[in-house]
C-alpha cells in the first residue's frame, strides 16, 4: 500500500488523504510499482523546469530513496474557482488529474522505454485514460455543458459571415 503523508499547511474542505486513497484504487495493479508514497505540499519546486509554480511532480528512484509522487495544494487552490471550492467533485477532479499525470510518468519510465521527446504526451494521455475510468459520466456532462455553447458560437460566427453589406452612396 502506497503511502500518503499530508505535509500542507493548506486548509481545504475535502479530507485530501481521503480522495488521494479513492484515486489510486482505481489504478490497475502494478502501474505503481516502485512509488513509496504521495506526498501532499504546499508547493513543489522544479529544477528540470526551474518554477515553482507546477500541480505536482514525480519524483523518481534515486539511489538514496524511492520513487514518489508530490502533489502542490497551493497550486489547485489557487486553479480552483471560487464558486466550485466547496464542491468535493472539483477537488476530486484536480487531485485526479494531477496525480494520474504524475503517475503516467512512473508507470512510462518504470515500464516503457519512451522517448524524453514523448513523456509529456505521454502522460498527458494517460491521465485522460484514467480520468475516464475515475469520472465515467463526466465527458457527457462536459459535452451537454459545452455543446450548446459551440453550436450558439458557429451560428454567431455564420450570421456574421452571412452579412451582406451594402455599398454606402
Amino acid at each position: 500500500m502506497i503511502k500518503i503523508e499530508k505535509h500542507t499547511q493548506i486548509s481545504v474542505p475535502i479530507d485530501l488523504v481521503n480522495k488521494i486513497e479513492q484515486l489510486l484504487k482505481i489504478l490497475p495493479p502494478g502501474h505503481l510499482a516502485g512509488v513509496e508514497k504521495v506526498v501532499l505540499v504546499d508547493s513543489v519546486y522544479s529544477k528540470i523546469h526551474k518554477k515553482v509554480d507546477i500541480e505536482g511532480i514525480y519524483r523518481g528512484k534515486r539511489r538514496d530513496h524511492p520513487a514518489y509522487i508530490e502533489i502542490a495544494i497551493g497550486e489547485l487552490v489557487q486553479q480552483m474557482p471560487r464558486a466550485l471550492y466547496y464542491f468535493p467533485y472539483f477537488w476530486r477532479y484536480l487531485l485526479a488529474k494531477v496525480l494520474y499525470h504524475e503517475v503516467g510518468h512512473h508507470y512510462m519510465q518504470s515500464l516503457h522505454g519512451i522517448k524524453k521527446e514523448e513523456w509529456e504526451s505521454f502522460a498527458e494521455r494517460y491521465m485522460r485514460q484514467m480520468l475516464r475510468k475515475a469520472f465515467p459520466g463526466a465527458s457527457r456532462i462536459a459535452w451537454l455543458i459545452y455543446s450548446p455553447r459551440r453550436i450558439l458560437r458557429k451560428a454567431q460566427k455564420r450570421r456574421k459571415d452571412n452579412t451582406i453589406h451594402l455599398p454606402s452612396s
